[in-house]
């Protein structure tokens, strides 16, 4: 990139001007060259003939180029934000933006005047509609410089290609079903020509099976089969066999009275085998295809989704007798048949995964994730009645009351509603339940709605108290993410060494707060954000695209947030991007200003206006937040930062002392154990102006010297309490599965995953062991993920040993790199680095050796090459 004074450097645009916005200007803006697609060209030269055919002034020309570029939907940055306003003969009236359009503002400046008088109409359109500009702005403080894009093609994209949501198969019809809506869902349809007509989209009303197109006629008949069949099979025996009761269930906790997956999966298989003739999957070969697909799509987790185009993958379409028009089905396929019969199989087996075997499933069993994983609990329905329902008994007569018909008109409608309705779902923990709610939607034009004001309203408000978190005089003391507790932890060994030489004999208290979100008092949330907001009358929040200098595309987006008693006193440039290093800025258009009054509004309508849907009634709180609503995290930390503060102030103040919070989990420690002592008999009795009760089966606490616990884990970091030293849990990491279409997107998706778990928190300077074990475990959790995920490539793309070595080697170069950060911290680095080195290639094989007749090849390579 160029300074505009470079570009235009055989004109002479600086003569005789000492106008100081104009010479910043030129100094300051940068021009690149963009790359213009063909079908582009010829539209770009259109547009140019139009504007330079007219006369107009500077500002005038910007309104023409804006309205040009509207209606021929050019991709510019400029007209970010705008749109048709309507026909009338004024320019400026036919487009309108939402928001303040800082590119266009800055355009219409008086530098950018005198530059377009300067060098012309011709070359001033030519500069916006071939080039990108960027004006670059110096941080006083830190030296660090980012670029805001000014004009030329957006530079936001997106990595990989977008999948509509209805290519997707996805487990929604099967999950968390009742046993009273388990009453109406028959997987099967009672006649032929409903099944046709769910299968294909078709309407058969009316047409016998003589007058049917030929291609359904085979078809037909066989409907007549699975229906006969499915009359004759004993559903509960079959599944009873697979899956026996547990006359004792109520001994076991909750995770233990669920079915094993596995068991489901082949009651599942067998009725399918009962049900469905095999002439509709043709061969032996294709039904093992489909019961493969069968068990990947009710095993997993819920997340887990199938794309409809995969769902023939190995399927050999000419085995399938029905699919053809012959009655022999030996006459040679063309192209075009070929691609008919795709579809028509596509078409059933789509059937077969959304409607049959969702149903089928959510008609015996009750399918939900557990309250700390995405893994699948199926629960035979009276099973889940006799568990959940003493527990939502007490839960309802505790916390909630039934609102009346004079504060709720409308459940199901947000548009209508004055309350907000949210869904019950109950997860299960080991001997107990977290009870979620999930916000209603509505309707396709209650959707509509609900989203504009959840981006409009709830998100940027939920941003701006996050933010005063992070600004308030306590932050450096607070933990905002897992991350921040290693980063604590370092920093807390760094000073007890200073102080001390070495780290002496530490005592500790871990706890979390009893049903934290059921009891925390309204009015503490209200007095705690309305400090928190302070008398600042005005907040912006700003969106933004965020990228780096040695890549144009755009990967993040962000937002900054400004609080100001002046709204007239904001200047985009001067205010809010100085959190930025070296970063590529697109500004999104969209500014939203926010009054104190405004947000309290929104705070009090989250707090008292919610409600949950249950049987056609509707219940509010008595007291407490509804976990799962976009801003309760929120307040719960804004409520505990508060507690923290009051209650544990004398432990803040003191230097030997540690309090790490992370929502509801606390863990204190201390180098005299009388302050461990104080906090456990503080913590005993609650706190009752918080409404906070602590666990007390799950408080851990060491308050005697030389006691044996040294392993404390605490948000999935297993600490250790003689040194410090955090690792990562092994098992919080999960086995991820992800669904692709390549290896080669595989590999990228797993490698951003490594670069996340080994972050420089994670490799910490003062701690060899732990560093040791996180790339070791790091290293181990991404093989697992990929020996899963490589399973559903199959039939789709080839494994290459090549492309498997290079992501390794790619691994090994980014823990190189960590490793090379600790090279001035550790007098033994060298042989520190070779241990690092080893431990990858230790944790690689370790997941390889056990299936070394896949990888054999592999195996040995790397054992070279690494």
């Amino acid at each position: 990139m160029i300074t505009l004074e470079q570009f235009f450097a055989d004109k002479e645009i600086l003569e005789d001007n000492d106008y100081q916005d104009y010479i910043d200007l030129l100094k300051n803006c940068l021009i690149t060259d963009q790359l213009i697609k063909r079908d582009n060209l010829d539209i770009l030269d259109s547009i140019k003939q139009q504007l330079l055919n007219q006369e107009s002034s500077h500002n005038e020309l910007i309104d023409h180029l804006l309205l040009l570029l509207l209606k021929r939907k050019q991709k510019n940055v400029l007209v970010m934000g705008y749109e048709f306003g309507g026909e009338s003969s004024d320019v400026s009236s036919k487009i309108y933006c939402r928001h303040i359009n800082f590119q266009i503002s800055y355009l219409k400046s008086t530098a950018f005047n005198i530059l377009h008088s300067r060098i012309g109409s011709r070359c001033f359109i030519d500069l916006l509609l071939d080039h990108k500009g960027f004006l670059q702005v110096r941080n006083s403080r830190s030296g660090t410089i980012n670029h805001i894009q000014l004009f030329g093609e957006n530079g936001i994209s997106f990595v990989g290609k977008i999948v509509p949501k209805d290519s997707w198969i996805t487990k929604d019809s099967m999950l968390y079903k009742e046993e009273r809506q388990a009453k109406n869902l028959n997987p099967m349809l009672e006649t032929p020509k409903e099944i046709l007509r769910s299968v294909f989209h078709k309407d058969f009303i009316g047409k016998s099976a003589k007058y049917m197109p030929k291609k359904f006629r085979k078809f037909y008949g066989l409907c007549i089969k699975m229906i006969k069949n499915h009359q004759r099979c004993d559903y509960t025996y079959i599944i009873n066999h697979y899956c026996p009761l547990n006359k004792n269930f109520k001994n076991y906790d909750l995770k233990s009275s669920s079915d094993y997956y596995k068991d489901v999966i082949r009651a599942i298989i067998c009725i399918y085998d009962k049900v469905f003739p095999l002439e509709l999957l043709g061969s032996k070969y294709n039904k093992q295809v489909l019961f493969s697909k069968i068990s990947k799509f009710i095993g997993g987790t819920t997340k887990d989704k199938i794309l409809i185009t995969s769902l023939l993958d190995d399927i050999r379409i000419k085995d399938i007798s029905w699919l053809s028009t012959n009655v022999t089905n030996q006459a040679k396929m063309n192209k075009h048949d070929f691609e008919k019969r795709k579809k028509l199989m596509t078409s059933f087996l789509e059937w077969v995964f959304k409607y049959y075997l969702s149903k089928l499933v959510a008609c015996f069993w009750h399918v939900t994730e557990g309250s700390q994983t995405s893994s699948l609990f199926f629960y035979r329905h009276h099973v889940w009645k006799k568990l959940s329902k003493p527990f939502m008994d007490r839960y309802f007569e505790k916390y909630l009351s039934e609102e009346s018909s004079n504060q709720c008109d409308s459940h199901y409608s947000f548009k209508s509603s004055k309350i907000i309705h949210g869904k019950l779902r109950l997860l299960p923990k080991s001997n107990d339940f977290r009870v979620i709610s999930i916000p209603m939607k509505g309707d396709t034009e209650d959707k509509f709605h609900y989203l504009n004001f959840l981006n409009n309203e709830i998100k940027p408000v939920r941003e701006i108290l996050k933010d005063l978190r992070r600004k308030s005089d306590l932050s450096n003391q607070r933990c905002f993410a897992i991350d921040d507790i290693t980063k604590k932890l370092s920093n807390y060994r760094t000073e007890l060494i200073a102080c001390n030489g070495e780290i002496p004999e530490l005592f500790f208290i871990k706890f979390d707060v009893k049903s934290c979100y059921d009891t925390i008092p309204k009015e503490k949330v209200l007095s705690c954000t309305e400090k928190l907001l302070d008398k600042t009358e005005y907040f912006l929040y700003r969106n933004l695209a965020i990228g780096s200098e040695k890549n144009l595309h755009f990967f993040k987006q962000s937002s900054f947030i400004t609080s100001l008693n002046n709204v007239e006193a904001l200047n985009f440039v001067e205010n809010g991007i100085e959190k930025f290093k070296n970063k590529l800025i697109v500004d999104k258009i969209k500014t939203i200003i926010f009054s104190r009054d405004e947000i309290m509004k929104v705070i009090h309508q989250q707090i008292d206006d919610l409600s949950i849907v249950i049987r056609g009634r509707c219940y509010g709180r008595k007291n407490g937040l509804f976990q799962g609503f976009p801003l309760s995290a929120v307040f719960c930390d804004i409520v505990y930062d508060q507690l923290v503060e009051e209650k544990f102030r004398y432990l803040l103040k003191d230097k030997d002392s540690l309090v790490l919070r992370l929502a509801d989990d606390f863990l204190i420690f201390s180098t005299d154990p009388r302050k461990i002592h104080q906090t456990y008999k503080l913590i005993e009795t609650g706190f009752m102006d918080y409404s906070m009760k602590v666990n007390r089966d799950k408080t851990i606490f060491k308050m005697k010297a030389r006691a044996a616990k040294s392993i404390v884990t605490f948000c999935g970091l297993n600490i250790n309490t003689v040194n410090l030293s955090a690792v990562k849990d092994g098992d919080s990491y999960g086995n991820l599965n992800f669904l692709g279409r390549s290896y080669k997107g595989l590999y990228d998706r797993l490698f951003w995953l490594f670069s996340m778990r080994l972050t420089n928190q994670m490799i910490d300077v003062s701690c060899e062991e732990s560093v040791l074990e996180n790339i070791f475990i790091a290293t181990k959790s991404i093989l697992n993920s990929f020996k899963i995920s490589s399973r559903n490539l199959r039939g789709i793309d080839v494994f290459d040993e090549y492309q498997f070595l290079l992501f390794c080697q790619r691994m090994d170069t980014f823990v190189e790199m960590k490793l090379n950060l600790l090279e001035n911290y550790n007098c033994n680095y060298f042989k520190f680095k070779k241990e690092g080195k080893a431990q990858f290639v230790k944790a690689i094989f370790s997941e390889l050796l056990p299936v070394q007749t896949k990888y054999r090849t592999v195996i040995s390579k790397l054992a070279f090459q690494i």
